[in-house]
């Protein structure tokens, strides 16, 4: 932590104010984490990809655990949709497509996990499902490890669709 502080009296850079963040994320220190990467996220106007899908990730992971009471949780639920939003943004404007589509979908996984199927997580999980099947179907090369986690994600969300798809089955039945 001291090297960074030491470097950011040196320099505004947002890439060194990222990696900052990055290396605080991993001590799970989210707070200061978030404080940073907003910082570098708001320094480049959200224009440097690489900056926006970590302040997108920083976003989610300092939100997703948050208890409210039911009145906040529209609230709270809005907030972690700007993080898909952002991810959105990257996928749509960055060549890095596949990166920011893995986080999406692991996102996308522990929304529905912490919610259950809303209507969020109905475009969370279709729009995962499309693009992971995009990359998956493109015939670009993907690493072995790479495709492996897109198909493992790709898996897991449908499990979830298709659980969410079962438990809805009854109740339009009755």
């Amino acid at each position: 932590i001291d090297f960074y502080n030491e470097l950011a009296t040196t320099t505004d850079s947002p890439y060194i104010k990222h990696q900052f963040a990055l290396f605080l994320q991993r001590k799970n220190d989210i707070d200061m984490a978030w404080r940073v990467i907003d910082q570098a996220n708001t320094d480049c106007n959200g224009k440097i990809f690489t900056i926006a899908n970590t302040h997108a990730m920083i976003l989610f992971e300092k939100n997703i655990g948050v208890q409210c009471e039911s009145d906040k949780l529209p609230e709270l639920k809005e907030i972690l949709n700007r993080s898909f939003e952002t991810l959105h943004y990257c996928v749509s404007k960055d060549v890095r497509v596949n990166y920011h589509v893995l986080v999406y979908a692991r996102n996308t996984i522990r929304y529905v996990e912490r919610f259950g199927m809303d209507d969020y997580a109905k475009d969370y999980v279709d729009n995962s499902l499309t693009r992971i099947n995009s990359i998956l179907s493109s015939g670009e090369f993907i690493y072995r490890k790479l495709k492996n986690e897109f198909i493992s994600q790709e898996q897991a969300i449908r499990h979830l669709k298709g659980k969410a798809s079962s438990e809805e089955a009854p109740a339009l039945i009755q």
